[in-house]
């Protein structure tokens, strides 16, 4: 399960989707407004343990602070663990492990423009970590920074080429910018690697819908229902897409199924709106 503050940061996420949507042609107002869902919150951080591929630290004590550090983290002592690594930086302010464990506090409590600077940092001093320029990408996303945010992810993939986390984050980062073949290129990619991966399905179909490519989006969307048949977002992009092809029998069916598998959400509330337009 995801923390409420990555559940916050998929919402501004969902919002600039729309936002995205809204700001193009017309003919894409009533595309799919969900992104993600909150089981599709970006990939949880990882702290690294000593020995890393961060690096290690000539000061022992500077170890052990970090150490200390990432056994609070564990144990849900954030402020402790900051406190520990702050310390385990002033014995050695240029531990890469240390800044990189800071940056992955900060952004657990969403204060991006630190988790930003101790990213950065780690990324400055172990240029070849494909953790910390992953790590440094969701910050970048966090903040809004997609083209930034896009770099990291690459670099990352360049330095870790199954990087599928990576590939997945590309594909959002693409998909907000509009550029939508090189979403479809990376939600690919993951799918290669994790076959069954219902948000990389559900998001292909996205950017296919929102290149017109519409067989493919139904085709992709009918496989995540068929996945997970609770998948209310697709089940409401298999409507959109079937009224495209002029088909209200199954545009109607795939809105009643949105409803059905959730009940009281607003995508189910926009079914229920395009169902009254059908039966006008």
């Amino acid at each position: 399960m995801h923390s409420e503050r990555q559940k916050k940061v998929l919402m501004t996420i969902a919002v600039m989707v729309v936002c995205v949507t809204c700001a193009g042609c017309t003919n894409r107002q009533n595309m799919p407004t969900g992104l993600l869902s909150p089981q599709a919150t970006l990939s949880p951080l990882q702290i690294p343990t000593v020995p890393s591929e961060l690096g290690q630290t000539n000061s022992g004590l500077a170890r052990q602070h970090n150490e200390m550090g990432v056994r609070l983290y564990r144990d849900g002592n954030i402020n402790g663990a900051i406190t520990e690594w702050k310390s385990a930086l002033e014995a050695d302010p240029a531990y890469a492990e240390a800044h990189y464990n800071l940056g992955r506090a900060y952004y657990d409590q969403a204060k991006y423009n630190e988790a930003l600077f101790h990213l950065q940092e780690a990324v400055r001093l172990v240029p070849v970590s494909s953790t910390a320029r992953y790590n440094l990408g969701l910050v970048y996303l966090a903040l809004g920074q997609l083209e930034e945010a896009a770099k990291s992810f690459e670099v990352a993939i360049q330095l870790e080429p199954e990087y599928a986390d990576a590939y997945y984050n590309l594909g959002i980062v693409h998909y907000l910018l509009g550029n939508y073949n090189e979403a479809i290129f990376d939600f690919e990619n993951v799918l290669v690697l994790r076959p069954d991966d219902i948000y990389a399905l559900y998001n292909l179909g996205l950017a296919l819908y929102a290149r017109g490519d519409i067989e493919r989006a139904i085709e992709k969307w009918e496989r995540t229902v068929q996945i997970s048949p609770a998948y209310a977002e697709a089940f409401y992009g298999l409507g959109l897409a079937y009224l495209k092809q002029g088909n209200k029998e199954k545009a109607v069916e795939a809105f009643q199924n949105c409803i059905n598998a959730l009940p009281e959400s607003e995508v189910a509330e926009s079914a229920r709106r395009q169902l009254r337009q059908i039966n006008r």
